[in-house]
């Protein structure tokens, strides 16, 4: 049977779990979320690394950026293409960072509270990332 039915040894069948199948939901979720938090996000029509060694990198070019408005950075993008940065322009990828980390939990959040108030086996297989 799919993810949520446990065997029930009184009645010798399979039933379905709202509980087991909401925690099952919900880890999967998880791993999406994850997936897309450190993958990679999309800055002015390109695409940058944001595994967590890119995002430590990128907080460190910001503290860098802010530090010295005149720094200039070559930074590598995902395709491994390699652009100069302006400190400006550093600290605006950065944020760009920012929002798609909170975009990424936001929606987490949004499927979490969906997986909440699901009643239905139905209900659970509607919510996907």
């Amino acid at each position: 049977p799919n993810e949520g039915y446990v065997f029930d040894y009184d009645s010798s069948q399979w039933v379905f779990n709202i509980a087991e199948a909401k925690e099952k939901k919900w880890k999967e979720i998880k791993e999406q979320r994850t997936y897309q938090e450190f993958s990679s996000f999309e800055w002015q029509g390109t695409q940058v690394q944001c595994d967590e060694v890119s995002q430590r990198r990128l907080q460190g070019a910001v503290q860098m950026a802010a530090i010295n408005p005149s720094v200039v950075i070559n930074w590598t993008m995902e395709d491994n293409s390699v652009v100069s940065l302006t400190a400006p322009q550093i600290i605006d990828m950065g944020t760009a960072l920012g929002v798609h980390v909170t975009d990424t939990h936001e929606h987490g959040r949004m499927l979490r509270q969906l997986i909440s108030d699901a009643t239905t086996e139905a209900q659970l297989n509607l919510i996907t990332w």
